[in-house]
Protein backbone atom coordinates (compact mmCIF):
# COMPACT_ATOMS: atom_id res chain seq x y z
CA UNK A 1 0.00 0.00 0.00
CA UNK A 2 1.14 3.52 -0.83
CA UNK A 3 2.41 6.24 1.64
CA UNK A 4 1.30 7.19 4.26
CA UNK A 5 -1.38 4.25 4.85
CA UNK A 6 1.07 1.64 5.94
CA UNK A 7 2.36 3.75 8.55
CA UNK A 8 -0.59 3.16 11.20
CA UNK A 9 -3.20 -0.07 11.49
CA UNK A 10 -6.37 0.39 10.33
CA UNK A 11 -8.04 1.55 13.97
CA UNK A 12 -5.47 4.22 14.59
CA UNK A 13 -6.50 5.68 10.92
CA UNK A 14 -10.14 5.72 12.24
CA UNK A 15 -9.11 7.31 15.87
CA UNK A 16 -7.40 10.02 13.44
CA UNK A 17 -10.21 10.58 11.80
CA UNK A 18 -12.48 10.85 14.69
CA UNK A 19 -10.12 13.12 15.73
CA UNK A 20 -10.67 15.68 13.17
CA UNK A 21 -14.04 15.10 13.55
CA UNK A 22 -13.62 16.55 17.16
CA UNK A 23 -11.39 19.24 15.85
CA UNK A 24 -13.67 20.48 13.36
CA UNK A 25 -16.65 20.22 15.90
CA UNK A 26 -14.71 22.76 18.62
CA UNK A 27 -14.03 24.31 15.85
CA UNK A 28 -17.52 25.05 14.71
CA UNK A 29 -18.58 25.52 18.83
CA UNK A 30 -15.81 28.15 18.99
CA UNK A 31 -17.92 30.07 15.90
CA UNK A 32 -20.96 30.22 17.67
CA UNK A 33 -19.32 30.97 20.82
CA UNK A 34 -17.76 33.52 20.36
CA UNK A 35 -17.86 34.39 16.41
CA UNK A 36 -15.97 37.55 17.06
CA UNK A 37 -13.57 35.68 18.63
CA UNK A 38 -13.12 33.39 16.18
CA UNK A 39 -13.44 35.67 13.02
CA UNK A 40 -9.82 37.60 14.77
CA UNK A 41 -8.44 34.31 14.65
CA UNK A 42 -9.58 34.11 10.80
CA UNK A 43 -7.71 38.01 10.28
CA UNK A 44 -10.92 39.66 9.80
CA UNK A 45 -12.18 42.58 12.46
CA UNK A 46 -15.95 44.34 12.67
CA UNK A 47 -14.80 48.25 12.39
CA UNK A 48 -18.55 49.23 12.22
CA UNK A 49 -21.72 47.77 14.08
CA UNK A 50 -23.09 47.11 10.77
CA UNK A 51 -19.42 45.05 9.64
CA UNK A 52 -19.77 43.10 13.45
CA UNK A 53 -23.36 42.04 12.34
CA UNK A 54 -22.18 40.42 8.88
CA UNK A 55 -18.75 39.18 10.28
CA UNK A 56 -21.16 37.23 13.11
CA UNK A 57 -23.71 36.09 10.35
CA UNK A 58 -20.66 34.71 8.78
CA UNK A 59 -18.99 33.20 11.56
CA UNK A 60 -22.23 30.93 12.08
CA UNK A 61 -22.24 29.77 8.52
CA UNK A 62 -18.65 28.87 9.18
CA UNK A 63 -19.54 26.96 12.26
CA UNK A 64 -22.33 25.09 10.83
CA UNK A 65 -19.97 24.20 7.89
CA UNK A 66 -17.66 22.58 10.24
CA UNK A 67 -20.96 21.03 12.51
CA UNK A 68 -21.61 19.29 8.76
CA UNK A 69 -18.37 18.08 8.28
CA UNK A 70 -17.85 16.54 11.63
CA UNK A 71 -21.13 15.05 11.73
CA UNK A 72 -20.60 13.21 8.07
CA UNK A 73 -16.95 12.36 9.67
CA UNK A 74 -18.83 10.74 12.77
CA UNK A 75 -21.03 8.91 11.01
CA UNK A 76 -18.62 7.75 8.34
CA UNK A 77 -16.04 6.58 11.33
CA UNK A 78 -18.96 4.96 13.05
CA UNK A 79 -19.91 2.71 9.92
CA UNK A 80 -15.96 1.90 9.37
CA UNK A 81 -16.35 3.47 6.32
CA UNK A 82 -13.04 4.83 6.49
CA UNK A 83 -11.84 5.52 2.69
CA UNK A 84 -15.13 7.59 2.35
CA UNK A 85 -13.96 9.59 5.90
CA UNK A 86 -10.46 10.01 3.83
CA UNK A 87 -12.13 11.26 0.72
CA UNK A 88 -13.78 13.64 2.52
CA UNK A 89 -11.16 14.82 4.52
CA UNK A 90 -9.27 15.51 1.43
CA UNK A 91 -11.72 16.96 -0.51
CA UNK A 92 -12.19 19.71 2.56
CA UNK A 93 -8.45 21.07 1.53
CA UNK A 94 -10.51 23.22 -0.67
CA UNK A 95 -11.80 24.90 2.54
CA UNK A 96 -8.61 25.03 4.29
CA UNK A 97 -7.21 26.64 1.17
CA UNK A 98 -9.86 28.93 0.98
CA UNK A 99 -9.68 29.51 5.41
CA UNK A 100 -5.67 30.52 4.59
CA UNK A 101 -6.46 32.48 1.44
CA UNK A 102 -9.09 34.66 3.69
CA UNK A 103 -6.70 34.98 6.79
CA UNK A 104 -3.59 35.77 4.65
CA UNK A 105 -5.35 38.32 2.41
CA UNK A 106 -7.06 40.28 6.17
CA UNK A 107 -5.53 43.04 7.72
CA UNK A 108 -2.70 41.02 9.54
CA UNK A 109 -1.69 39.25 6.17
CA UNK A 110 0.21 36.50 7.28
CA UNK A 111 0.34 37.55 11.04
CA UNK A 112 -3.48 36.18 11.80
CA UNK A 113 -3.04 32.74 12.71
CA UNK A 114 -1.71 31.44 8.95
CA UNK A 115 0.60 28.94 10.53
CA UNK A 116 -2.18 27.49 12.77
CA UNK A 117 -4.14 27.30 9.71
CA UNK A 118 -1.16 25.40 8.11
CA UNK A 119 -0.42 22.91 10.73
CA UNK A 120 -3.79 22.16 10.58
CA UNK A 121 -4.80 21.72 6.57
CA UNK A 122 -1.75 19.50 6.21
CA UNK A 123 -2.89 17.37 9.15
CA UNK A 124 -6.02 17.30 8.09
CA UNK A 125 -4.21 16.36 4.77
CA UNK A 126 -2.45 13.51 6.12
CA UNK A 127 -5.11 12.18 7.84
CA UNK A 128 -7.24 12.48 4.49
CA UNK A 129 -5.06 10.79 2.32
CA UNK A 130 -3.78 7.61 4.65
CA UNK A 131 -7.94 7.06 5.16
CA UNK A 132 -8.50 7.35 1.23
CA UNK A 133 -6.39 4.22 1.21
CA UNK A 134 -7.92 2.34 3.52
CA UNK A 135 -9.32 -1.04 1.57
CA UNK A 136 -12.90 -0.46 2.90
Amino acid sequence: MPLPNNFLSLGTWRILGLGMATTLTSLGLFCFIDPIGAADKLGVTATTPASRQAVIKIMYFLGARDFCIATTLFWLGSNRQLKSMGVLLCSFGFVYIADIWVAVTGPRGWDAGVSGLLGGALVGSFVGLGLAQCPH
